[in-house]
């Protein structure tokens, strides 16, 4: 700071004759060698302050950005389906391994001709009702339909969906369940239906 005020201080003197004269140029030297330095570090603070003013509104303008990023319906879409497919995969997880079939799943379709005796087709319907919560309770059962023919009234078209053979075979005929079912339906066929089991589809067309 001397470096400014010595210059000044110096002109003054050339300045001046007399001693009074000297006497208030060195004076004057002197207040603005005390006054100087208070208006540099007050340019400083100045200066400072308009830094961190400047700094504060970009840091609330990457705020208000990020906040606007995280409340977009894309990203909130994103975060909504993201839970709903961690909460599936923990009900996966936790559900037992036999269970009705899913989609994407092998699935077996049992199919068989029933031929019941003639007359007696409303009391087959009926019992067929009242059978349908037994296999439905397998593990691995998907779905039951049984069609009337149009041609021969007293046969009908059983399709079962299976998750796998064994879950038809070792899960339900095996089973408590099947005995009972066999009481229940077994006597109206004339002959015995034929039950066979399909796989892949080779051909699946619709409208």
């Amino acid at each position: 700071m001397s470096m400014l005020v010595q210059p000044v201080a110096a002109f003054l003197c050339r300045r001046g004759n007399s001693g009074a004269t000297r006497r208030s140029q060195v004076a004057v030297s002197s207040a603005i060698g005390q006054v100087l330095p208070m208006v540099v570090c007050l340019c400083g603070v100045l200066v400072w302050k308009e830094f961190q003013a400047a700094k504060l509104k970009v840091k609330r303008s990457f705020t208000a950005i990020m906040a606007c990023r995280r409340r977009s319906p894309v990203r909130m879409l994103d975060k909504t389906l993201t839970g709903l497919t961690a909460r599936v995969q923990r009900l996966e997880r936790c559900s037992p391994a036999a269970g009705p079939v899913r989609r994407g799943e092998t699935v077996i379709l049992e199919v068989g001709i029933l031929t019941v005796r003639p007359g007696e087709e409303a009391a087959f319907e009926a019992a067929l009702k009242a059978a349908q919560p037994l296999i439905a309770a397998t593990p691995g059962f998907g779905s039951i339909a049984v069609c009337r023919c149009v041609e021969a009234p007293n046969q009908y078209l059983l399709q079962v969906r299976w998750r796998s053979l064994e879950d038809h075979t070792i899960g339900f005929r095996q089973s408590d369940r099947f005995q009972r079912w066999r009481e229940l339906l077994h006597h109206f066929y004339d002959p015995p239906p034929l039950i066979q089991h399909y796989g892949e589809s080779v051909l699946d067309v619709k409208a």
